[in-house]
C-alpha cells in the first residue's frame, strides 16, 4: 500500500496539470479572435477563474485533514491556498454527504471552486505543457 499512495498522488498531479492546461486553452477559446491581442497574464487570470474539475488530493490525505478539522484542529504548516481548499472540501463534505468519512470519496471527485494554486505555479504548468507540446 505504501507504494500505491505516491503513484496515486502522481496521477492526481498529472491530472491537475492537464486540467490547468485545458482551462488555459478554454480561456483562449473563450476570447475567440481577440485572444491574440490579450496578454498571457490576462489569459492565465481568466483560466484561474474557472473551477477545477475535481479536488486534487488523495482520499487518505483528505480523510486525515477532514477528521482533524472535525475535531477543531486546524492543520499547521499549510499554505493559505491549501487551507482554503480543505475548508471548501469540508464545507462540501458537510453539505453533500451523510457525514461518514467513506463518503468523502464522492466529494473529492466533485467540481472544486478553484485549482488552489498560485499564479506563478499556474504559469509554470502552462509553460511546461507548451514545451512538451501540450499533450
Amino acid at each position: 500500500m505504501q507504494k500505491a499512495l505516491p503513484m496515486l498522488q502522481r496521477e492526481l498531479t498529472q491530472q491537475k496539470e492537464s486540467d490547468v492546461y485545458n482551462a488555459y486553452r478554454l480561456a483562449i477559446a473563450s476570447m475567440g479572435e481577440d485572444a491574440r491581442y490579450v496578454s498571457k497574464s490576462a489569459l492565465v487570470d481568466k483560466a484561474m477563474s474557472y473551477p477545477a474539475p475535481r479536488f486534487y488530493v488523495t482520499f487518505e490525505r483528505a480523510a486525515r485533514i477532514i477528521a482533524r478539522i472535525r475535531k477543531g484542529i486546524l492543520p499547521d504548516r499549510m499554505t493559505t491556498l491549501k487551507m482554503e481548499m480543505y475548508r471548501d472540501l469540508y464545507g462540501l463534505f458537510l453539505q453533500k454527504t451523510d457525514g461518514r468519512i467513506s463518503s468523502l470519496r464522492n466529494v473529492l471527485e466533485m467540481e472544486a471552486p478553484s485549482f488552489y494554486i498560485d499564479k506563478p505555479h499556474f504559469n509554470r504548468i502552462i509553460r511546461n505543457k507548451l514545451k512538451g507540446g501540450g499533450r
